[in-house]
């Protein structure tokens, strides 16, 4: 039994593991490189687009979200490569799971590198209030 599933592993041809693991390894190389070109071209085009604007709030965002948006092509690529490498499909509900949960940690980091003490409690605000300095950024990541 061992010696055949040994000979499937290194034969060529008809879903063998290598074979299998190789694309699964490709795919998530190709959204390793998709990471990349979105680093280096499309979020430089976007900060450039968002420095034109009116508002500084718009380059926030998008400075804010850079690094989770990178991190959700590699999370993107590791699902589609074990999705690609799964048979089950109570490992595929199981797969999905874990990616809503990863897309949810992704948007509440980007959302906690937006929120800064002067976007949410301004001096007027802060003098109305009468709060400490110190405090301020304690409140502004707990909101």
């Amino acid at each position: 039994m061992f010696a055949t599933w040994v000979w499937q592993m290194f034969q060529w041809g008809s879903n063998s593991v290598l074979e299998r693991l190789g694309l699964a390894f490709l795919i998530f190389l190709g959204f390793y490189l998709l990471k990349k070109i979105y680093t280096r071209y499309v979020f430089n085009l976007i900060t450039r687009v968002c420095k034109k604007a009116s508002t500084s709030l718009y380059s926030r965002i998008a400075i804010a979200f850079k690094k989770p948006v990178e991190y959700l092509f590699l999370i993107l690529g590791i699902y589609a490569a074990l999705t690609y490498l799964t048979v089950e499909p109570s490992r595929g509900s199981l797969l999905l799971a874990l990616l809503r949960s990863a897309v949810i940690i992704l948007v509440a980091w980007g959302l906690y590198d937006l929120v800064d003490e002067k976007l949410l409690l301004s001096d007027e605000f802060q003098e109305k209030l009468n709060v400490d300095g110190i405090l301020i950024h304690f409140f502004s990541k707990i909101i």
